[in-house]
């Protein structure tokens, strides 16, 4: 999905270049950046991108098992961090976190913040015996709405309560 901030916008793909960053004019656009085809600041095979204070977040990489959630600057491209291990993920800014949902159905809790990746708790929701409630791929962005997390996993839908009655 393209990223809209005042008249730029930001693409990206796995498939080839990676990113850029174009601004839109009367009659066209513009180049603002481009990534080079062996130096790519963010190439999203799928799922979406965040954008918060001038810093995209988002899942880079082709093939999941060598994925990287990473922060770019918008303007420059610059990758502030990276961190692997995490397989394609999906994402939903809230509240100054990343909710951050693995392929596999693990959620992670992340600060926003382009200094480093901070973060805050981790989870693989799971029925009392241990068996997963997701199952890949899970490659749906996740959902918020009224104190409900949605998650989507094959073949299932699950939603959790993130506040409770009371």
């Amino acid at each position: 999905n393209p990223v809209v901030v005042d008249d730029t916008v930001f693409i990206t793909q796995a498939y080839g270049r990676g990113s850029a960053l174009v601004r839109v004019k009367p009659g066209g656009y513009e180049v603002v950046r481009q990534d080079e085809r062996r130096n790519q600041s963010l190439a999203a095979h799928f799922g979406n991108v965040v954008y918060q204070d001038g810093i995209l977040y988002g899942s880079h990489g082709r093939y999941s098992g060598t994925a990287e959630l990473r922060a770019i600057d918008h303007a420059t491209g610059d990758i502030r961090w990276s961190e692997p291990g995490l397989l394609w993920t999906t994402l939903l800014h809230v509240d100054g976190h990343l909710i951050v949902l693995s392929e596999d159905g693990r959620l992670h809790l992340v600060e926003v913040t382009p200094e480093a990746y901070r973060p805050k708790a981790s989870v693989k929701p799971a029925r009392a015996d241990g068996t997963p409630l997701l199952r890949v791929p899970a490659w749906s962005p996740p959902v918020l709405s009224h104190g409900l997390l949605y998650l989507r996993g094959r073949d299932r839908l699950i939603a959790l309560e993130l506040i409770p009655d009371g």
